[in-house]
């Protein structure tokens, strides 16, 4: 939810994104270790990323993201893979 220009309450917005995601190269975690290698694999996954952003009401131009990425088979879906990847990002976007 944006704030209204003009008020002292600081401008916040979610978001959630979701699809297949492909790669070329399976991630290190996605295939597990030499010791230990994950059975199942895939280059097709689902993409999962939820992000939320806070900018100041005097500087809504510039704004703090935080957003956690989540690549995964959907509980064995995609070619029975379980586990996947996942990372969180902190960003800061200035737009133009």
């Amino acid at each position: 939810m944006m704030a209204s220009p003009g008020t002292n309450d600081v401008c916040t917005t979610f978001g959630l994104s979701m699809g297949p995601s492909y790669v070329t190269r399976l991630l290190q975690v996605e295939r597990g270790t030499n010791a230990l290698p994950e059975k199942n694999q895939s280059h097709v996954l689902n993409f999962f990323w939820p992000e939320l952003t806070s900018a100041l009401p005097s500087r809504p131009d510039r704004e703090i993201a935080i957003r956690y990425m989540h690549r995964s088979g959907i509980f064995g879906t995609f070619n029975g893979v379980y586990e996947g990847a996942n990372s969180l990002v902190a960003r800061y976007r200035m737009r133009f």
